[in-house]
């Protein structure tokens, strides 16, 4: 896994009911549904989000956080990691949505 220097900007917004009833009718036809179940762990002082998806296509994405700025992660022994995809925008949900099924 990269070091905790490697981090990446996350912009989030809380929009009003309205505003999510206007989003709702008017989706991007370019994109498809995206179905994940997100499963929160914590291992070893460290906070895991694991995303599963399972449309458009099988996918699991694997996010850590440590608690401090100068620890390296320690994955737990149940994990296998595949490859590390933090800076691989593919991976990002917009991408995922408008990826060629």
């Amino acid at each position: 896994m990269r070091p905790p220097s490697s981090r990446r900007l996350r912009l989030e917004k809380v929009i009003s009911r309205a505003e999510f009833d206007h989003l709702a009718q008017s989706p991007d036809v370019r994109c498809t549904e995206i179905k994940k179940t997100r499963h929160f762990f914590v291992w070893d002082n460290q906070y895991f989000r694991l995303d599963v998806f399972s449309a458009p296509h099988r996918l699991l994405l694997l996010e850590a956080q440590t608690t401090t700025t100068q620890r390296a992660i320690n994955l737990p022994p149940f994990l296998t990691v595949v490859r590390d995809v933090t800076d691989d925008a593919r991976y990002y949900n917009y991408a995922i949505a408008h990826a060629e099924n």
